[in-house]
């Protein structure tokens, strides 16, 4: 385990410290080595995990700069919308024609009232049409209408 996934959380990292304090016949194998107990090891446990926190929280602050002014710039982040696809790696978003065609379906019978938003996604998960953005095989639609 790398101590830097305990500290994405302060009070977390600080709960986690003074319970292998509380439990020293539990032996803690970290990527950094192993869990040191002395004062030193406190002090350096507590100075990693500050600099960690501050790390996340600073490269989530980038993250979302950058996010804003590609939007602002009208450019696409995220994934692209179930009926679209990306050209090329961050390139412009197209109809993928393939789940357009499902997309049309959808609100044609959602129009029509012959399907309610619940019994569409029913139907989406016993066709097998892969939810997109899933690593599990796609299955898992619901309703968010």
């Amino acid at each position: 385990m790398s101590s830097s996934r305990i500290a994405r959380d302060n009070l977390l990292s600080a709960e986690f410290y003074a319970l292998m304090e509380q439990h020293p016949e539990i032996a803690v194998a970290l990527a950094e080595g192993y869990f040191d107990r002395s004062p030193d090891g406190e002090l350096n446990w507590t100075v990693q995990q500050a600099a960690a926190t501050h790390l996340r929280k600073m490269t989530g602050r980038k993250i979302k700069s950058a996010y804003k002014h590609l939007n602002q710039a009208g450019a696409a982040t995220g994934q692209a919308p179930y009926g679209y696809r990306r050209e090329g790696k961050g390139g412009p978003l197209v109809i993928d024609e393939e789940q357009a065609a499902v997309v049309r379906d959808l609100f044609e019978e959602y129009a029509a009232g012959r399907f309610s938003a619940r019994l569409l996604a029913a139907r989406l998960n016993a066709q097998g049409v892969a939810k997109p953005g899933s690593r599990s095989g796609g299955l898992g639609w619901c309703p968010t209408l």
